[in-house]
């Protein structure tokens, strides 16, 4: 009868066995050290070492064997319950291929992101080598490109009816968790009739791993996308105005004042959910104040007043409301109102005049037609 003690069996004993053997000799050369026998004590810690070294080599040949007796598979392994085990499946189901994305891709329009891990990666080593073909992903350090991914429908996944699928550089590089897919799905599959997918920003890791390494040769990788921080934020509730217009850049936030005075408009905003994203626009005006007459910076939803900007704040913005709408073009600011119809808050998300430049100026103010 053939002996079942395979090469990893006999690997993994002769393993335990240098453990056991230096186990007692650690107590024995503490003891000679603490008696002053200090050569002797020198000479069993350097053997105890050896042991305990040979002990780790055969552990680790036997884990490099294991590995390669499972075809180099690189099988992520979760505690996570069933929204974890569901998106490996889908990730592992062979069968089916998700549509690739088509149509024009959108940017969220609130910049708040929270990140998430891909799932899958394991699955589709073949297409993320595609994404780092020309990078230099073989070495130890490994591999990594920011770039931007595009979040894809895939209700027919036939594992999830929420399923959604991650592109990255043209590739399906494997699928949002199950936790985030059931989140921001309902989004992603409203705009896959109107032409649109969501396009968000993404970092992908890669590291070709060789034979000797402890995991075993095959393809390290993680993708990691930057997704809203709240679904209802991704796209505004209102429309961008019908007449030219020019959405400024991102920047830091500017809190609006005096939103007190408009609730009955923010109520039909917070009606929707709080947080919601809105186009306001921007607009020069003068107020009356005891003793003078102040130039301000007035937000708009709708064309109705929502509030107004400090004047140390408007200070900071006027020079560029007014170039832009000295050139018929309205200055248009991406918004999030936060609370309820008994308060609410307005926040833009711009950038001071100081911090736009003049390439930014002739690009997309003074050429024709909206920014």
């Amino acid at each position: 009868m053939a002996s079942n003690l395979g090469p990893s069996t006999a690997i993994r004993v002769l393993g335990i066995a240098l453990m056991v053997i230096a186990v007692p000799l650690v107590l024995i050369s503490f003891g000679l050290l603490v008696s002053g026998e200090v050569g002797a004590g020198l000479f069993l810690t350097l053997l105890t070492a050896m042991l305990l070294l040979g002990a780790y080599k055969a552990m680790r040949a036997d884990q490099s064997s294991a590995t390669k007796g499972a075809g180099h598979l690189n099988v992520t392994v979760t505690t996570s319950a069933a929204p974890q085990r569901s998106a490996t499946r889908i990730a592992r189901s062979g069968e089916h291929a998700p549509p690739r994305p088509t149509g024009e891709p959108i940017d969220p329009w609130t910049t708040k992101t929270v990140y998430a891990e891909v799932a899958g990666e394991t699955y589709r080593q073949d297409e993320i080598r595609r994404v780092f073909a020309g990078t230099r992903y073989e070495s130890d350090a490994g591999a990594e490109i920011i770039g931007q991914a595009l979040l894809s429908d895939d209700s027919a996944n036939p594992y999830d009816g929420n399923a959604v699928a991650v592109w990255f550089n043209g590739e399906h590089v494997g699928y949002l968790s199950a936790d985030d897919a059931e989140k921001y799905s309902p989004i992603v599959r409203e705009l896959a009739p109107q032409g649109r997918v969501l396009r968000v920003e993404a970092r992908a890791w890669a590291r070709e791993r060789q034979d000797d390494d402890y995991y075993g040769s095959g393809l390290g990788a993680r993708i990691t996308v930057f997704l809203p921080a709240d679904p209802i934020a991704i796209r505004p509730v209102n429309d961008l105005p019908e007449r030219p217009h020019v959405v400024l850049p991102t920047g830091r936030a500017v809190q609006v004042t005096k939103e007190d005075q408009h609730l009955t408009v923010l109520g039909e905003v917070v009606a929707h959910g709080t947080g919601s994203g809105i186009v306001a626009t921007l607009h020069a005006v003068e107020e009356q104040r005891a003793r003078s007459t102040t130039e301000l910076v007035e937000v708009r939803y709708n064309g109705q007043r929502i509030g107004v900007l400090s004047a140390q704040m408007s200070n900071q913005l006027l020079s560029l409301v007014k170039y832009i709408e000295a050139r018929d073009k309205v200055p248009v600011a991406r918004a999030t109102v936060i609370g309820s119809r008994l308060q609410a808050d307005v926040t833009l998300n711009v950038a001071r005049a100081a911090e736009v430049d003049d390439a930014w100026l002739s690009k997309f103010v003074d050429a024709g037609g909206p920014a």
